[in-house]
């Protein structure tokens, strides 16, 4: 009975985020297609077990697509014209910008809600060009609902209810009209934490990735995104995730054959210990492994961004790192 309160307390508010899109486009507040952009981020990592950053945020009005997980080779636009003609053309600019070189698949989210039947001709520049396109890879809030309903792990459907009640409760949704409607008059500024304190783990674990690949990539080809043959294993890896039912996260890194991470990868109640080899757990200090190459040391430094991200996703704060900084 919980569940089903619960996804439809979810349905309820969906449903009120598309009459916001709607209104506010009414009033030719088209800027909140832009902000929906960062609210549908984690609310897509949390459904698909994802690790999407806004690329708008690194390439202003990046051609074809909003979001990136360059793990898992996904690329997404928000959108809410859910036209045939918008598809199509993001089609064709994914594909004039030779999009497919770095991810596998192109999704589409309408914030909105999509037509109910395309046309064969929407896609007809996917097949001509070889990319896996057709009406499954347009979703929508019907789509979230659906894989919802399947889960059932019940505190991940509560992790979804409390993130939705968050960013569509109506102080929220009064806070952003305000913004739009005064955006000329507000002054913004944008902020650098350069003054937040980290302190890092004493120990950084490493093991030999022990995942059937082939078993993994053949059973995605039953699921809604299907690997290649030659998919990166970062990205079979993310797959496994969901194939094994472990909770996502993103505070490890594959490194040569082998996974590393703060967390204690030999400790059989670490979830990411069912990824490993047993027995091939090796653990170091965070100095002796930055000792042994330059390699070893870039490995260290994005697993700690990637491990500072993961942290500042459970406040539902979106970790922009700078292309050019140097931890």
């Amino acid at each position: 009975m919980r569940k089903k309160e619960e996804i439809e307390k979810i349905a309820e508010l969906f449903a009120r985020f598309r009459a916001e899109v709607e209104n506010l486009n009414s009033l030719n507040l088209y800027d909140i297609n832009i902000h929906a952009e960062n609210v549908i981020i984690p609310i897509l990592n949390i459904v698909y077990g994802l690790n999407l950053v806004n690329i708008n945020n690194e390439v202003k009005n990046s051609s074809a697509i909003d979001l990136v997980d360059t793990d898992n080779r996904i690329a997404i636009q928000v959108t809410s014209t859910a036209t045939g003609e918008k598809i199509k053309h993001t089609i064709d600019e994914f594909i004039k910008g030779r999009r497919f070189e770095e991810y596998d698949n192109l999704l589409i989210y309408i914030i909105t809600e999509k037509q109910k039947k395309y046309l064969d001709s929407t896609f007809a520049i996917a097949h001509n060009n070889e990319l896996e396109f057709s009406e499954k890879h347009i979703l929508d809030y019907s789509d979230i609902l659906k894989e919802v309903n399947s889960w059932i792990n019940i505190s991940k459907i509560d992790s979804l209810l409390q993130l939705l009640k968050e960013e569509f409760c109506e102080e929220e949704m009064n806070r952003r009209k305000y913004l739009l409607e005064n955006k000329e008059t507000i002054k913004t500024d944008i902020l650098f934490p350069n003054i937040l304190q980290v302190v890092l783990p004493q120990k950084i674990y490493m093991g030999i990735i022990g995942i059937d690949r082939d078993e993994i990539i053949t059973q995605s080809w039953s699921t809604p995104y299907k690997l290649k043959k030659k998919a990166p294993m970062g990205k079979v890896l993310s797959k496994a995730f969901e194939l094994l039912k472990i909770p996502y996260s993103r505070d490890w890194l594959t490194f040569e054959d082998k996974i590393i991470s703060f967390k204690p990868l030999d400790n059989r109640d670490e979830p990411l210990n069912k990824l490993i080899e047993i027995g091939t757990v090796e653990e170091y200090s965070i100095n002796e492994f930055a000792d042994i190459s330059l390699k070893y040391e870039e490995a260290l430094l994005h697993l700690i961004n990637r491990s500072i991200e993961e942290l500042a996703s459970y406040k539902n704060i979106q970790w922009v790192s700078s292309l050019d900084s140097n931890l």
